[in-house]
C-alpha cells in the first residue's frame, strides 16, 4: 500500500501546483488512452486482442485529472463501432473479455520497489459482475493499483489516439506501437530481447528466435506499416551469435495525416 499512497501523493502534488501537462489530452477531440509510461513498459501476462481492445476502450473512458470511477462501462455499440466489427461479433468479445479478464496479471517496474505483480482488475471480480446477463455491456473494475498509472499522470507518461490503434488485428502491434509512442522524440526504441518478450507478454512463446521474428516482430511491423503511417526498419543486436536485444527505427511516413500519436511523455 506504500507505494500506492507514494503514486497517489506525487499526483495530488502535481495537479495542486498546475505542473500538469496533459492539456492536449483533454482537448476535444478523439478519445486518447493515456498511461503511466510504468504501465507503458510493464510486462504482460498472456492477454487476447479482445481483452486488450476492452481495456484500451476502458481506458479511453477516463479523464487523467480526475479520479477512475468505480466502473467503467462498455457497450457492445461502443466496441462495435471503434473497432468496427458487427453488433453480434462485438456481443461476443465482450463476453469472451469478461471470462478472461478477472484473472489476468501484469507485473510493473519501479526503480524504488522493483517489481510487483498486480492484477487488471479489482479483488473477486467474476464474468458474471464484469458482464451482467442480458445487459449488452461490460463493467470494468479497475484494480487500486493499475489505477494509480491511469490518473494524476504529470509526467512520464504516454498518450495516444485510440483510432490510431483500433484498425491493429494484433495485440503485438497494440504494444508494439505503445512502445513506439513513448519514443516518438528519439525514433528509435532499443530494447534486450527479454525485455521485448516480457512487454510482448511471450514467457514460454516463441523460444525460438526465428518463429520470434516471423510469427510477431515482422507480422507486427508489417501491420504498423499499412496501418499506421510508419515506416520501419529493425535489427537484431548479436553477442556470440546468439540474439540479445533489438533496435527498431521508426519514421511517419509524412506528416500530413500522419498516424502516430503526437504527445508529450517527458
Amino acid at each position: 500500500m506504500k507505494r500506492l499512497d507514494d503514486h497517489l501523493v506525487a499526483g495530488l502534488k502535481a495537479l495542486e501546483s498546475g505542473n500538469v501537462y496533459l492539456l492536449k489530452a483533454l482537448s476535444p477531440g478523439p478519445a486518447r488512452v493515456c498511461k503511466s509510461n510504468m504501465l507503458i513498459n510493464a510486462h504482460y501476462d498472456k492477454i487476447t486482442l479482445v481483452e486488450q481492445r476492452g481495456l484500451l476502450l476502458g481506458i479511453a473512458q477516463l479523464n487523467p485529472f480526475k479520479s477512475v470511477p468505480d466502473e467503467i462501462e462498455i457497450t457492445a455499440e461502443d466496441y462495435a463501432n471503434t473497432y468496427k466489427v458487427t453488433p453480434q461479433r462485438a456481443y461476443q468479445s465482450l463476453i469472451e473479455a469478461a471470462d478472461r479478464l478477472p484473472d489476468r496479471t501484469l507485473t510493473v517496474f519501479d526503480d524504488v520497489y522493483g517489481p510487483e505483480r498486480i492484477h487488471w482488475l479489482k479483488p473477486n471480480t467474476t464474468p458474471e459482475t464484469l458482464y451482467p446477463k442480458g445487459g449488452g455491456a461490460l463493467y470494468l473494475c479497475f484494480s487500486d493499483e493499475v489505477k494509480t498509472h491511469l490518473t494524476g499522470l504529470s509526467r512520464c507518461f504516454t498518450a495516444y489516439e485510440l483510432q490510431k490503434i483500433a484498425p491493429l488485428s494484433s495485440c503485438y502491434s497494440i504494444r508494439l506501437y505503445e512502445l513506439f509512442c513513448q519514443w516518438r522524440s528519439t525514433g528509435k526504441l532499443v530494447i534486450t530481447l527479454e525485455e521485448f518478450r516480457g512487454r510482448m507478454g511471450l514467457d514460454g512463446k516463441h523460444e525460438q528466435f526465428k518463429f520470434l521474428k516471423r510469427d510477431v516482430i515482422n507480422l507486427a511491423i508489417e501491420e504498423l506499416c499499412e496501418k499506421s503511417g510508419l515506416a520501419i526498419t529493425w535489427e537484431a543486436k548479436r553477442r556470440s551469435n546468439k540474439v540479445v536485444g533489438l533496435t527498431f527505427n521508426f519514421e511517419e511516413k509524412s506528416l500530413k495525416g500522419s498516424k502516430l500519436a503526437r504527445f508529450p511523455n517527458s
